[in-house]
């Protein structure tokens, strides 16, 4: 029954669903470009698990609030996708992000707010202030960081003890051969050591391909040789989404069997406010363009923008088959046509739908009248499947 099932739904083209593990005995993990196999035994690692993981949720519902605090960062890493740097001052105000997060709270389906750049430990005082106020609503929190701030054991502890004190749950860690060239082996060394020491889960995200010297591996020896308690570190290697300052480097990953492209799992999970409080519906991982914003902070709510945002025929067209699809039916009588097989990751298909007005008019032309009747049956199909949910708001922060 369940074969027949599949095969009625391959028939019907309901791609999220059969991405979405419905049909399957396993729970459902995707993670945009994350490489699934490694030659180390990497791969048997268990990831720091929280309600509140976007790649993990089965379910097209908000999971997880992203804010960038900053663009800003010590680091200028050839594949940033923010082109974040030291020159770089586009920093969200604090007063904004704090009321994000209150209006976050009103959305019953968010369990996580996560601190990203650039680097927000340019800015820790005002960092902690936040985690604090998201830990007083229940959030589990997190930050992402490139360790440039733990340059000594001393320093690292100082730090980490003091936002674990605040409420911090997660540390998520990049580091590479991009983040080598401006990052030290010692600061990342310290700063898992005082994760490992003050019992705050760490994932370390590294970004290869096929020339790189830093891996998985790598740095698992190196954590052994350090003495480090690895068990309590999860180190994951990701490909390189060629998007923002990544777009510069010569790569061509279209044949790479790893590669990810189809529903967005991220969209409608993760929304993101911006260092200029802009509200995305994803974790915006690619240049900002007009046409994926879904709200801003100056004039609308968080509680809105993402309300809104499950009524937008595109976006949920990304999330149910994904840009790539969109580009590839929306660009055919184009003098540029784009075929799915020809972007290395959802977010590089993205950039390309968004960057390009004539292929997104023509996609938001198509989803309001060839595409509108399939955009609906998905919907309803995944509304009973359970794998998509609207967001469910509380009447008052009170009620929380």
């Amino acid at each position: 029954m369940r074969a027949l099932l599949r095969q009625a739904l391959e028939l019907l083209q309901f791609p999220l669903l059969l991405q979405s593990g419905w049909l399957s005995p396993w729970p459902f993990h995707t993670n945009s470009n994350v490489v699934q196999t490694s030659s180390d035994g990497l791969e048997r690692q268990q990831a720091p698990s929280f309600d509140g993981d976007v790649g993990k949720s089965n379910i097209v519902t908000p999971v997880y609030l992203a804010i960038h605090l900053t663009y800003k960062c010590p680091a200028s890493c050839s594949h940033c996708c923010f082109s974040s740097g030291p020159d770089v001052n586009d920093t969200i105000d604090v007063s904004t992000a704090s009321r994000a997060i209150d209006e976050a709270s009103l959305i019953k389906s968010i369990k996580m707010v996560g601190f990203t750049g650039g680097e927000p430990l340019l800015y820790p005082r005002e960092l902690r202030v936040l985690i604090s106020q998201a830990k007083e609503y229940g959030f589990q929190t997190r930050i992402v960081t490139s360790a440039a701030w733990a340059k000594n054991k001393r320093k690292a502890n100082q730090i980490l003890s003091s936002l674990k004190e605040a409420g911090l749950d997660e540390i998520s860690l990049s580091y590479d051969d991009a983040h080598a060239e401006f990052i030290s082996e010692e600061s990342i060394v310290n700063c898992v050591r005082s994760a490992v020491d003050n019992g705050i889960p760490i994932a370390l995200n590294v970004c290869v391909d096929e020339s790189t010297e830093i891996s998985g591996q790598s740095l698992r020896a190196l954590f052994l040789n350090e003495s480090i308690d690895i068990s309590a570190v999860y180190i994951q290697e990701t490909l390189i989404n060629t998007t923002g300052r990544a777009r510069e480097i010569d790569l061509d990953r279209t044949s790479d069997p790893r590669r990810l492209v189809g529903p967005c799992d991220h969209v409608l999970r993760g929304p993101t406010v911006n260092p200029f409080g802009r509200i995305l519906p994803c974790c915006g991982t690619i240049p900002f363009y007009q046409g994926l914003q879904i709200g801003d902070m100056r004039n609308s709510t968080v509680v809105e923008s993402i309300s809104a945002a499950f009524e937008d025929p595109i976006i949920n067209w990304i999330a149910f088959e994904g840009p790539a699809a969109i580009v590839e039916c929306a660009s055919k009588n184009t003098s540029n046509p784009q075929m799915a097989k020809d972007f290395d990751s959802n977010c590089e298909a993205c950039a390309a739908l968004f960057s390009r007005p004539e292929v997104l008019d023509n996609a938001r032309r198509i989803a309001q009248q060839d595409k509108k009747k399939s955009l609906a049956t998905q919907r309803l199909i995944y509304q009973l499947a359970g794998t998509y949910r609207a967001p469910e708001i509380s009447s008052s922060i009170d009620e929380e």
